[in-house]
C-alpha cells in the first residue's frame, strides 16, 4: 500500500509536498516534528517558502512526482543543528552533576570505612580512630547559575582533613572524642625550679644598709609526677575526664645566716612520694565552627585534695617541714573556655580560665586559710607537618592572688606572675597510639624553670 503525499509548512502558507521514500519516513518525520515542538528556540525558526505551487501538486497527483525542495532541506538541517547544540549543553550539565556525585560518593565511602573501623573495635587490639587525630568536617558548596535558569550545586574542592594535635592545651579542652571513644593516657612529667631568697629580720638604716639578721636561702625542687588520665566521649559534643597522679618530690634547701658569725652553709634534703590530687573534668563543644567561626569548647575541672596535705605534714620545733606535701590542700573549681580556629595547615587556639581555690578552716594555729584564686590564659598554634607529625607553640600566663589567713593578707605573700613558653610535638605511631612531648620554659621569676611532659594516648572504642 503506497503512502499519500506529505506536505510541509505552517497554516496559512503554501504547503510543499515531501517525497515519501518508504514507510520508514513517517517515524523520522514524526521525530523531527516532536523535536521542533519540544524546543522554544526551534519553534521560532521560520518555515521555508513554498517551492511548488499547489496547482502543480493537484496536476501530478502521484507520490513519485513529490520532491523535497532545497529550502525545506536547509530548514530541517537548522532544526537538527539547534537540537545538537541543546544536547551538547545538557551533556555538559550532566557531566558537572556526575563530578559532584563522584566527590560525594568518595566522602560517603570514607564515612562508611570509618564506621566499619568503629564497629570492628570491640577489643583493645581492634583498629580504631586515633583520638589524637580528631576530624572536623565542613561541606562547602557554591551555587553556579548555568543558562536557562538552572541551578547546579558544585563542590568547591574543600575536603575533610584532620586537625593537627595541639599537645599544649590537652588539659584545657582540645578537640573532643567522638561518642563511644575512650582514651587511656599514661603520662610522666618532670619539673625543676630553683629559687634564691633572702629572709631579713631587722630594719634598714639607709638604702642597701641592713641592721639585724638576714639569711640567704637557695632552694632546688625536683618534682616527678606519674599520672593516668582516662577520657570518654559520652556524645559527639560531650567528654568526661578523670586524672589520677602519683607525685615524687625531692627538695634540697641550702641556707647561710648572716650577722651571726657563722660562715657554714646549712643544707636540708627531703624526699617524699604519695598520691596527688585527683581531678575530674568535663568538656562540651558549643558550636560546629561553620562560616569561618572558631570552635568553642566549654570546660569545667574539679580538683580534690587527696594528696598529702601541706598543713598536716610533720614539722620540727621551728616550724620547718620534715615531710613534703604532694597536694595543694585545697579543693578547687576551674571553669574555662577554649577557642580553636582551623586555618590550614595550622590551628590557632586560645584559652581563658579562672580557678576558685575554696577557703578552708585548717584549725590549730593556722585558722581560716584562703590560698588565692588564679586567673589564667594561654594562646598559640598547632601546625601539621605531615599526616603523622605536628608541632605546637604557645605561651601561658597565670596570675595567682595573695594568700589570706583569717581574713588578712599573710605577711610576705604577694601576687604571683607565672608565665611560661610552651613547645610541643606529636607523632602518631599507629591508628591507636600517639607519642606526645611538651616542654615548658619559665618566662617569669615565679614560674618553674623548666617542665617536660611525656604522654602516650591509647585510643579504644567501648560502645
Amino acid at each position: 500500500m503506497s503512502a499519500g503525499p506529505v506536505f510541509s509548512g505552517q497554516p496559512g502558507q503554501t504547503r510543499t509536498p515531501l517525497r515519501v521514500m518508504d514507510g520508514r519516513t513517517w517515524p523520522a518525520l514524526l521525530a523531527t516534528t516532536l523535536l521542533v515542538g519540544a524546543s522554544p528556540a526551534l519553534a521560532n525558526e521560520p518555515a521555508p517558502a513554498a517551492a511548488t505551487p499547489a496547482s502543480q501538486i493537484a496536476a501530478t497527483g502521484t507520490a513519485s512526482q513529490d520532491y523535497v525542495g532545497r529550502e525545506e532541506f536547509e530548514w530541517v538541517q537548522k532544526v537538527l543543528q539547534a537540537q545538537q547544540r541543546k544536547l551538547a549543553e545538557q551533556e555538559e550539565y550532566l557531566q558537572q552533576y556526575s563530578d559532584m556525585v563522584k566527590i560525594q560518593q568518595e566522602q560517603l565511602d570514607s564515612y562508611v570505612a570509618q564506621m566499619k573501623r568503629l564497629s570492628a573495635a570491640v577489643t583493645p587490639g581492634s583498629q580504631t580512630w586515633p583520638q589524637e587525630q580528631p576530624r572536623f568536617f565542613r561541606a562547602v558548596y557554591k551555587e553556579t547559575p548555568p543558562p536557562d535558569g538552572q541551578q547546579i550545586a558544585q563542590v568547591t574542592g574543600e575536603v575533610e582533613k584532620p586537625l593537627p594535635e595541639i599537645t599544649i592545651i590537652r588539659d584545657k579542652g582540645g578537640a573532643l572524642l567522638p561518642q563511644g571513644q575512650m582514651v587511656i593516657e599514661p603520662s610522666f612529667s618532670f619539673t625543676f625550679s630553683q629559687v634564691n631568697r633572702v629572709e631579713i629580720a631587722g630594719f634598714s638604716l639607709l638604702p642597701a644598709i641592713l641592721i639585724g639578721q638576714f639569711e640567704l636561702t637557695e632552694s632546688r625542687r625536683n618534682t616527678f609526677t606519674v599520672a593516668n588520665t582516662v577520657r570518654l566521649g559520652v556524645t559527639n559534643d560531650f567528654e568526661v575526664e578523670l586524672r589520677v597522679p602519683y607525685v615524687f618530690r625531692d627538695d634540697e634547701i641550702t641556707s647561710r645566716p648572716f650577722g651571726t658569725g657563722s660562715a657554714q652553709d646549712t643544707t636540708r634534703a627531703l624526699s617524699d612520694s604519695n598520691l596527688g590530687d585527683i581531678e575530674f573534668a568535663g568538656h562540651y563543644q558549643i558550636n560546629r565552627g561553620l562560616n569561618d567561626w572558631p570552635i568553642f569548647i566549654g570546660n569545667f575541672r574539679f580538683k580534690t585534695r587527696t594528696g598529702e596535705d601541706p598543713f598536716e605534714v610533720a614539722r620540727d620545733q621551728n616550724g620547718q617541714e620534715l615531710e613534703l606535701p604532694t597536694g595543694s590542700g585545697f579543693y578547687s573549681l576551674q571553669p574555662s573556655i577554649t577557642a580553636i580556629l582551623p586555618t590550614d595547615p595550622a590551628v590557632l587556639f586560645a584559652n581563658l580560665s579562672y580557678t576558685f581555690n575554696l577557703e578552708r578552716d585548717v584549725g590549730g594555729t593556722f585558722g581560716d586559710v584562703d590560698s588565692g584564686d588564679v586567673f589564667g590564659a594561654n594562646f598559640g598554634a598547632g601546625i601539621a607537618l605531615n599526616e603523622r607529625t605536628s608541632i605546637s607553640l604557645g605561651y601561658e600566663h597565670s596570675v595567682v592572688g595573695k594568700t589570706e589567713q583569717n581574713g588578712s593578707d599573710v605577711p610576705g605573700s604577694d601576687t604571683l606572675q607565672v608565665g611560661s613558653f610552651l613547645f610541643g610535638g606529636s607523632f602518631r605511631l599507629n591508628d591507636r597510639v600517639s607519642f606526645n612531648v611538651t616542654t615548658s620554659l619559665g618566662a617569669t621569676e615565679d614560674a618553674p624553670d623548666t617542665e617536660i611532659l611525656v604522654r602516650i594516648p591509647i585510643s579504644l572504642s567501648v560502645f
